[in-house]
């Protein structure tokens, strides 16, 4: 979904729009991108991972995974 097509800076949500979190803005302004991420989408999780017997690593699983 696209907010402020036309002249002028633009936000387009590519997540978090019908769910709660994984919200994810891209701000568009001339030549200049930002994209802001705000989290997991609990729904994707959900689709990959169902715990408590599967769930994402964490940093340090991260690392000893040798990421």
């Amino acid at each position: 979904m696209a907010v402020g097509r036309g002249r002028g800076p633009s936000l387009t949500f590519y997540g978090g729009t019908d769910e709660v979190g994984g919200n994810k803005i891209l701000l568009h302004d001339g030549d200049t991108k930002v994209i802001l991420d705000f989290g997991m989408s609990f729904t994707l999780r959900r689709q990959y991972y169902s715990d408590p017997f599967l769930s994402p690593r964490g940093e340090v699983g991260l690392l000893e995974f040798g990421l």
